[in-house]
């Protein structure tokens, strides 16, 4: 998300405009590092049943993690910037594997994931641990 951004005192002309993280609340901020604790260890415990030697468990997590980091840098820099065409990119790219050009991205892909990003940025943390925000929604597409 944008915000208006004071890095050190002055006048109120020194503000600016600058991309920043989306905050969570205190106990989600904990929770959301609890999930991405879990999935890796769940990663990591996979290879692991796979086979994969412990050598390799290791350099494997690391590529795991660089896709995870840099597909998440990348969809939270679209939502911030509000731009269009950074998140066809990302998704060509991410979800797509550059198989199709970011402009013929599904107009309706997007619509959706701004819709659900929309119901996401509302809900509260009582919400979203209920597990209802994206059911909801999903209902609702389903009985129409």
């Amino acid at each position: 998300m944008r915000a208006a951004v004071l890095d050190k005192p002055g006048p109120p002309e020194a503000l600016h405009l600058r991309d920043v993280p989306r905050p969570l609340p205190a106990p989600g901020e904990a929770m959301a590092q609890e999930l991405v604790d879990r999935l890796f260890a769940a990663l990591d415990e996979g290879l692991r049943l796979m086979g994969v030697s412990d050598i390799s468990v290791g350099k494997k997590m690391k590529k795991l993690a660089q896709a995870f980091y840099g597909r998440a840098g990348a969809y939270t820099a679209a939502f911030n910037t509000a731009g269009e065409e950074a998140l066809r990119v990302a998704l060509s790219r991410n979800l797509l594997g550059g198989r199709i050009a970011p402009e013929a991205v599904a107009d309706g892909l997007l619509a959706e994931i701004s819709a659900l990003n929309t119901r996401l940025d509302a809900a509260s943390l009582e919400t979203l641990l209920a597990g209802t925000v994206l059911n909801a929604h999903y209902l609702l597409v389903k009985s129409a």
